[in-house]
């Protein structure tokens, strides 16, 4: 599998950087446990950052970087709004 690479994070990736292309990777997949693993992804990028102020910024990192990477795309596909969706929720019980 192509994506396999991603299995193993680089260990100079920041948390919000491999949480970031966990989602991307994700992003190809049909699986039916794609959905837990993105909040998946997305507890462990909470538990990397212990002080809110930190979390937030790295979200809203995770947050732009999947946006930016969906220009062009169907940014209105399911699994775009999901990820859309689950992340500012979280960000709004942090905030």
């Amino acid at each position: 599998m192509a994506y396999k690479a991603l299995a193993q994070p680089e260990p100079h990736m920041t948390p919000a950087t491999r949480c970031s292309r966990t989602i991307e990777h994700l992003s190809a997949l049909t699986t039916s446990d794609v959905a837990h693993r993105v909040v998946q992804a997305l507890d462990e990028l909470e538990d990397a950052y212990p002080d809110r102020s930190d979390r937030v910024i790295a979200m809203e990192d995770v947050l732009q970087t999947f946006v930016r990477s969906r220009a062009g795309k169907e940014r209105k596909a399911p699994f775009a709004r999901f990820v859309y969706v689950t992340i500012n929720r979280r960000l709004s019980v942090v905030r």
